[in-house]
């Protein structure tokens, strides 16, 4: 059983006991010199309203909103403009190789929401970098942080985005409240 985490050190750490058993589970894929990072993300193409792609970030919804369900709260509804700002912000750690709220363009995470076209409101970001959307959910659940932000009533609408092993998660009020 996870204890509760409140840094990104425990982070690593978690990871390196992953690897250190054996576990298929690992913090970041590393990237070979001479490799382009930009050839190993993926499509930002538009996405249709309420669905997420294909790539471990609905497994994380449904386990963010099964827990939901059991503490009697609302699920997350997915939001586009808000899933697009976490696949900008997950693909911008991944080509740049960091692990940050802030972008690597210097912006918060507030304005790469409205720089997505949502508007000011009550909203947090989670992120992570591990490769399993079980262990995504697990870190987030298990650290006082996070679970807040992935439990707060006043949020309705959810933005996943992933890149390689870099996860970000986008939780908002309705626009404007």
């Amino acid at each position: 059983m996870l204890t509760r985490l409140h840094s990104i050190d425990a982070y690593l750490r978690i990871g390196l006991l992953c690897l250190i058993a054996g576990s298929s589970v690992c913090l970041t894929s590393c990237q070979s010199p001479g490799t382009d990072a930009k050839a190993t993300l993926p499509s930002t193409a538009p996405l249709p309203v309420g669905t997420l792609p294909e790539d471990g970030s609905q497994q994380l919804l449904e386990h963010i909103n099964q827990s939901r369900r059991q503490h009697k709260l609302p699920v997350l509804v997915v939001d586009p403009r808000l899933t697009r700002a976490a696949l900008e912000h997950s693909e911008s750690m991944l080509r740049h190789q960091y692990f940050d709220h802030r972008g690597h363009d210097g912006s918060r995470f507030q304005q790469r929401l409205l720089r997505n076209g949502y508007p000011r409101s009550h909203s947090a970001e989670n992120i992570a970098m591990v490769h399993d959307p079980k262990l995504v959910f697990d870190m987030w659940f298990n650290s006082r942080g996070h679970y807040k932000n992935m439990m707060n009533p006043k949020y309705s609408r959810v933005g996943i985005g992933r890149a390689g092993n870099y996860w970000t998660a986008n939780f908002a009020a309705p626009d404007g409240t």
